[in-house]
């Protein structure tokens, strides 16, 4: 069990790394293409990938460079509206919620814990996860609604 527990984390978080790195790569490409394009992104495209490395301020300057680009998109694709920007929000807050109630179930575990408290973390942990699914099928209906409706022929 705990090999099965050693590597489903593994896979967990290589695939939180790739995306990231991807997600970095997004937006220093958006940004740069949106400065090119006539349109003033609040940040640079440096700031919006050096964000990421801001020790708990990350999450709200993600956030917002985040939105400058969904408002900078939408000035170029008329279908990103507020409701899609909207979407956006609510999907980057259940994935902040559910990593944020993940992380903090996993540090309850100490070499003292007793069975009981073991079992509350891990029902904890499965509830956390489950937020993170949701945020992610969120995420993804999202981000296809998006792509699909910025499609160009």
């Amino acid at each position: 069990a705990d090999d099965y527990i050693s590597n489903a984390m593994a896979i967990y978080g290589i695939s939180i790394i790739v995306f990231l790195i991807i997600f970095m790569v997004w937006c220093n490409k958006t940004t740069k293409n949106l400065s090119e394009s006539g349109y003033r992104p609040e940040k640079s495209s440096g700031w919006a990938v050096g964000s990421f490395f801001i020790p708990f301020g990350n999450v709200f300057f993600i956030f917002g460079t985040f939105k400058d680009l969904l408002t900078g998109l939408g000035k170029f694709f008329p279908v990103i509206n507020s409701e899609r920007q909207k979407s956006m929000k609510i999907w980057w807050i259940i994935s902040v919620i559910g990593g944020i109630f993940y992380n903090v179930s996993d540090t309850t575990i100490t070499e003292d814990t007793n069975i009981d408290e073991i079992m509350t973390a891990a029902g904890f942990e499965i509830a956390a996860a489950l937020v993170i699914v949701v945020g992610l099928v969120f995420g993804v209906k999202a981000f296809k609604q998006l792509r699909d409706d910025t499609k160009t022929v």
